[in-house]
């Protein structure tokens, strides 16, 4: 019940869900900036073909 969790425990299992909420987000949007970019070549300015990143892809 809600009276015997209380004390230390709380605090410390809030924390401990922080944490691990901050870790998946992190690890979720490195895999989806990594594996889910749009990328496009497109002619520089010099005449070279350059590769750059679809930026509304990072949000």
């Amino acid at each position: 019940t809600l009276r015997t969790f209380g004390g230390h425990t709380t605090v410390i299992a809030a924390f401990f869900s922080a944490f691990v909420s901050m870790l998946m987000f992190t690890v979720w949007w490195y895999l989806g900036k990594v594996y889910c970019t749009a990328f496009f070549y497109v002619k520089g300015k010099r005449g070279r073909i350059v590769h750059r990143n679809d930026v509304t892809a990072f949000g």
